[in-house]
Order: structure tokens, then C-alpha cells, then sequence
């Protein structure tokens, strides 16, 4: 009966049932806007997983396959340039006898609302209930926010972000290695985690205790474990340990090592005003420069800022609208601007944009097949 009542009571606090609320709403919303007005896919399921989607989706149902170049072909093809996690996950909810699109467009509902619960639970904590409300808010509204309901990994990749900031916040140290190795076989980006846990390390060496400098260690060293691992997987199979790299350096990828901020002067000088990747890169970093605090930990202002800068160093701009959605310290700036008495009109306005950047803009753009 002890643990039946602590349950209830969990289910009836705000920390369960206001994020709940919004993602409900959220999920609703967007699904309803999928299927009205013009769009390319008549099939809810095929809708959700475009472009990218679709080699994560062939991963989950028939595994990694690899078309070396050939001479009338002269590239490798396949889907061996994408990360295992996901595709695992979608694959896990299958056997409850969904179908793979499906499954794949759950486990992102899933997850999506597993890292809406937790990022509330944390934030309220450490910042109050109105920056809770409001950091929800700024996720949910900004302009490329709908990717966390469809089949790509950006839901899972949320989530053990999320984790880690709740473990770090609780000292859970031992249990960081979760969503350390887990982040570094989602998404490129995520081997980033190591940031905040190199940074809080070195940062509380002294007043750690000994076990905990180790589990911070132990996860530090899981994110290239984790990538070491992935491309054994590839040696064995393909008989390429560099394969991942191999495929994502082709020419058509535009990759290239390029210091970041000459990556944005270029585009953003280069691209016009009414460019979707100037829209959103506008938004994004001026928003992440007006809404600025100190307020938020110095080891997520460095996850947030590798976030932005992330796709910039590899010398492109492209899907930066959906690469930066999971940059939750970001969208926390923003909330706990709400608290200020003049950068309230900012977040208003980060809102008002945001919200018209996607009704206008970037939904009608995912609905016809043009977002990747």
C-alpha cells in the first residue's frame, strides 16, 4: 500500500501532471497540423519519418547495410552514416507488435515525454516552478520543436541529456554513465556530454570524493568507449573500423573542419533574409545572446554552446534548425528571462517568432517533403 500511495501521489503532483499536460497538448497540436492543409505523404506514419528518418527506420527493421562505390554509382550508399540507439529503441517497442514506422514514431513520443518530465522535476528544484513552466514553453514553441515528435532520435537524445543534468544535480555520479555512453551512440553531436562532466570534474576535484571522481571518470571514458564500440561493429561487418567517418567525409555531405564563427559570418552574409537557415540561425544565437545568464551552470552554458556550435565546425549550416533543438540550457535562459524585469519583453518576443517562423515557415516546409 506504501508504495501504491507514493505513486499516486507522484501522478498527482505538478511535477508529473503539468508536463504531461503539455506534451499531450503539444502532441496533439502537431499531429492535427501534419494532417491538414497541403503535404506530401498522405500516411501519418510515412510523414514522420522523412529523409533522415528513413535510414533509421531501415536500421530498426532490417539492420546496417553498406553499397560500396561502384562505377556507375562512385560513393558508398546505405545507411552505415547513422548511429545505432534509436534504431535499437524503436526496434525494443516493436515487440509490442506495432509496425517499425510506428514504433519508431512512439518511442520518439516516449522519450519526448520522459524528458519533459525530468527537465521540469530539475528545473523547478533548482530555479522555481515559474522558470519550469516557462523553460517547457520555450521548447515546445520553438520553430523546429516538432522533430521531437517524429521519427528522428532528437526525443532520446533530449532524454539523456536531460538525465545528465539531473545526475549531476543529484550527484548520482555512479549512474552517469547511462546517458554518457548512450548520448555517443545517438547522435553525433552527443559525445558533447563530455563537457559538463570534464568541466564539473576538474571544476569540484578537491570536494569530490574519491568514488565520485572515479564514476566521473568512468562515464567520461564511456562516450569513447561507446563510439569505439560502434565502429568495432563496423570493422567485423563491413571490414571498415572507419566506415561512419569514411561515409559522412564524401564530398556530398559538405563536412569540412572549418572554425565555427567563420562558418556563420559566411552564411549568414551569404544567405537572404527570408532563407530558412538564416531564419533560424538569427533566432537562435540572437536569442541565445540577448536571453544570456550566468545563472545557469557554466558546465551547461558549454553543452549549449557546443550544441550551436557544433555543425557550424564542420563547415555547414545545414538542418541547423533540427541539430540545436536539444541545446535545453538555451530554451532555460529563455525561462528564467520571464523573471527579469526588462528581458521579459525578449522571451515574449523569442515566443511571437518563434511561433510564426513555424506556423508559416517550417511546419508548411516539413508537411511538403522540404526539410531534411
Amino acid at each position: 500500500m506504501g508504495l501504491q500511495s507514493d505513486l499516486i501521489n507522484r501522478i498527482k503532483s505538478r511535477n508529473f501532471w503539468l508536463p504531461t499536460a503539455f506534451f499531450v497538448v503539444f502532441l496533439t497540436i502537431v499531429l492535427i497540423a501534419f494532417q491538414t492543409g497541403g503535404r506530401k505523404y498522405r500516411s501519418l506514419s510515412r510523414e514522420l519519418a522523412q529523409w533522415d528518418g528513413q535510414h533509421y527506420l531501415t536500421i530498426a527493421r532490417d539492420g546496417y547495410e553498406m553499397n560500396p562505390p561502384t562505377s556507375v554509382r562512385p560513393r558508398i550508399s546505405g545507411n552505415v552514416g547513422w548511429f545505432p540507439l534509436y534504431p535499437l529503441l524503436g526496434r525494443l517497442v516493436s515487440v509490442t507488435g506495432l509496425s517499425m514506422p510506428w514504433s519508431m514514431a512512439v518511442a520518439s513520443w516516449l522519450c519526448f515525454w520522459l524528458a519533459m518530465l525530468v527537465l521540469y522535476s530539475v528545473i523547478n528544484s533548482k530555479y522555481g516552478e515559474r522558470s519550469a513552466i516557462f523553460t517547457m514553453l520555450a521548447v515546445l514553441f520553438y520553430p523546429a520543436s516538432f522533430y521531437f515528435v517524429t521519427s528522428f532520435p532528437y526525443s532520446l537524445y533530449l532524454l539523456l541529456a536531460s538525465l545528465a543534468y539531473y545526475m549531476l544535480h543529484e550527484k548520482k555520479y555512479a549512474l552517469l554513465i547511462l546517458p554518457a555512453a548512450g548520448l555517443a551512440v545517438t547522435y553525433p553531436s552527443g559525445a558533447l556530454i563530455g563537457l559538463p562532466l570534464a568541466y564539473h570534474l576538474l571544476r569540484h576535484w578537491k570536494s569530490l570524493r574519491r568514488p565520485d571522481r572515479l564514476w566521473l571518470i568512468v562515464a567520461i571514458f564511456s562516450i569513447a568507449a561507446a563510439i569505439f564500440f560502434f565502429f568495432l561493429y563496423y570493422h567485423f561487418k563491413f571490414g571498415d573500423f572507419f566506415l561512419y567517418l569514411t561515409y559522412q567525409g564524401q564530398w556530398f555531405h559538405h563536412h569540412k573542419l572549418t572554425f565555427p564563427l567563420f562558418t556563420l559570418y559566411r552564411y549568414l552574409t551569404a544567405l537572404s533574409f527570408a532563407h530558412l537557415e538564416f531564419l533560424i540561425l538569427v533566432l537562435t544565437l540572437g536569442t541565445a545572446i540577448l536571453v544570456y545568464t550566468r545563472k545557469v551552470e557554466v558546465e551547461w552554458q558549454l553543452y549549449m554552446i557546443g550544441i550551436l556550435l557544433f555543425t557550424p565546425t564542420f563547415g555547414t549550416v545545414q538542418c541547423y534548425y533540427r541539430h540545436v533543438i536539444v541545446a535545453f540550457p538555451l530554451f532555460l535562459m529563455v525561462g528564467l528571462a520571464v523573471n527579469d524585469r526588462w528581458r521579459r519583453y525578449l522571451a515574449g518576443a523569442y515566443v511571437i517568432a518563434s511561433i510564426l517562423l513555424a506556423w508559416f515557415v517550417f511546419v508548411p516546409a516539413f508537411k511538403k517533403g522540404l526539410l531534411m
